[in-house]
């Protein structure tokens, strides 16, 4: 005999016991779930109960929840512990390692980051104390600090201006490489006589 009548009698003999199990199986299963038997409803008891009406809570139960304010002013994160400023750094040299990174004003909250050599970067708000200077206000612009009569002022640091060539390279490069329309080359700098 050949390979091949051995690999089709292997089949043979595999699909006779595969087809022998399934019917061994199938006369003597064992059910999977008992059967079940419908309940008879009685239509006059299932139109006697009524469904339950949605009914929204009243004036009174909504009134103190929308006067509630969104977000409470006496919640705030948790913060690390700050290192302690050593001794003496009221003095305005102490305060020109620090630089502001950005400022938030909301309504009431003021917040800063400041950025200090050694320590990283610290949250402040309004009235807190950095280096025995009390933060006194807090713009847009930057952050004022005072320690009793004197006043130290730390600026947003702004942006080097471009200039119109510059930013129509910038934009013209933008434009090249995702593939939208092109800015008109810039004239030539030497004048041209007709």
């Amino acid at each position: 005999m050949t390979t091949n009548g051995r690999s089709r009698r292997g089949w043979l003999i595999a699909c006779t016991a595969l087809a022998a199990v399934i019917v061994y199986q199938w006369r003597s299963a064992v059910p999977l779930a008992p059967p079940v038997t419908a309940v008879e409803i009685d239509a006059a008891a299932l139109d006697a109960v009524e469904p339950a009406r949605f009914q929204p809570p009243t004036v009174d139960i909504v009134t103190p929840i929308v006067e509630r304010p969104l977000f409470a002013a006496s919640r705030r994160p948790s913060e690390p512990e700050a290192p302690a400023a050593p001794e003496g750094t009221a003095e305005q040299g102490k305060l020109l390692n620090l630089r502001v990174v950005g400022t938030m004003v909301t309504g009431e909250a003021r917040t800063a980051l400041l950025r200090q050599d050694g320590v990283g970067i610290r949250r402040i708000r309004l009235g807190d104390d950095l280096c025995g200077w009390r933060i006194a206000r807090i713009d847009q612009t930057g952050v004022t600090l005072m320690h009793k009569d004197e006043i130290f002022r730390l600026d947003l640091p702004t942006p080097p201006r471009k200039s119109a060539e510059e930013r129509a390279t910038s934009i013209r490069c933008a434009l090249q490489r995702h593939g939208g329309a092109r800015l008109p080359s810039p004239p030539d700098e030497t004048p041209t006589r007709a």
